[in-house]
């Protein structure tokens, strides 16, 4: 496949997530505060998934499936889409109570960490950051894949 396609997919379903972390932050505003303690990693409760398209995610879909490349039918673009909007909430969920389980641990300021520490925390961040990078790239693959 081709890597410029590739990473314009990613843009866009970066671009889908964003749209949605700004519903979902909408929404957490709503509710009332939790309870101290509670262990709430800042997301609320669960993913918002909003597919309707930014300025900036028209761009690149049109610029994704502009020819020779037809774009998928709707349903795959939205199913594709929606999972991805699941799955980086999931993402994002691991890596922030890795960080408040870290830092409950350590404290929050990196610069006083002895080096082994501040290499488990950044360790931990990286591996996070790949398991990320490679399923955005997977599901970058999977929107502009033909249609079989």
């Amino acid at each position: 496949m081709d890597a410029d396609r590739i990473r314009l997919a990613e843009n866009f379903l970066r671009e889908a997530v964003f749209a949605s972390r700004g519903a979902q932050a909408a929404i957490g505003s709503l509710r009332a505060p939790r309870p101290s303690g509670t262990g709430s990693c800042g997301l609320g409760e669960e993913a918002s998934i909003v597919l309707e398209l930014a300025p900036r995610a028209r761009d690149l879909y049109e610029h994704l499936f502009s020819p020779p490349h037809q774009a998928p039918r709707a349903e795959r673009i939205r199913s594709v889409t929606s999972e991805w909007i699941e799955r980086q909430d999931t993402i994002d969920r691991k890596r922030n109570h890795f960080l408040k389980d870290f830092r409950g641990r350590h404290g929050l300021d990196r610069t006083s960490y002895a080096p082994d520490v501040l290499a488990d925390y950044e360790d931990g961040l990286a591996r996070i950051n790949a398991e990320e990078d490679v399923e955005l790239r997977s599901f970058g693959e999977r929107l502009i894949a033909p249609e079989s």
